[in-house]
């Protein structure tokens, strides 16, 4: 659960973005990587995709898409970091 809220917390930095078919390549890798995580922590796998698809939605309604790769670069980083040795 703890960490279910830290990588929510992540995503935040990520909500000011943009349309999901104009991406980031940060920002697939991002939701790559916590898809990947959810696939290897089953009990969990519901949370993080319907954080994912939240996230997604959220992005959708951005405009402007110039500002999506930082955040993304920054929630895999803090994504990554929340995660080691589980």
């Amino acid at each position: 659960m703890k960490l279910k809220l830290f990588a929510a917390a992540a995503l935040c930095s990520v909500s000011v973005m943009a349309h999901a078919a104009d991406m980031p390549k940060a920002c697939e890798d991002y939701f790559n990587a916590v898809e990947d995580f959810a696939k290897k922590h089953p009990q969990m796998a519901d949370s993080y995709k319907q954080m994912v698809e939240s996230t997604k939605q959220q992005l959708n309604t951005v405009a402007d898409k110039s500002m999506l790769a930082p955040g993304c670069e920054q929630a895999l980083e803090t994504f990554k970091q929340s995660t080691v040795g589980m």
